[in-house]
């Protein structure tokens, strides 16, 4: 079977999950642009006019081309998949993510270019 273009997965974080019983009505919003800085449970993008960070949690699904060798690698250690082992900075990518007060949660992450030793298999 030809490899897989792109996968979407559930990336497990080392971080307070968003409450359960907190509801939000703001609408989903997206944006593009550069990984700036990469955190245990968020990342920060350059955007124009400045840069934004976003909040992750363990819903938060990353798209990014080549990762089901990604993930075979981490599962075969038996490692955890954490934020950095998918996202990297420099990576140019496409946030879909909904306010929440004065935070940004992060519910989609697609990864449009990343070098490819970031999926690379080691």
């Amino acid at each position: 079977m030809k490899r897989l273009m792109m996968l979407s997965l559930g990336v497990l974080l080392l971080t307070t999950p968003v409450s359960a019983g907190e509801k939000t009505t703001a609408k989903s919003q997206s944006m593009t642009g550069t990984v700036t800085a990469v955190n245990a449970g968020s990342f920060t993008v350059k955007v124009k006019g400045g840069e934004r960070t976003f909040a992750t949690d363990k819903s938060t699904v990353i798209v990014l081309r080549g990762a089901t060798r990604k993930m075979a690698a981490l599962e075969a250690d038996k490692k955890p998949a954490i934020l950095g082992e998918f996202l990297g900075v420099g990576n140019d990518v496409r946030v879909k993510y909904r306010e929440m007060g004065e935070s940004r949660h992060a519910a989609k992450v697609i990864v449009l270019w990343a070098p490819a030793e970031l999926y690379a298999r080691k």
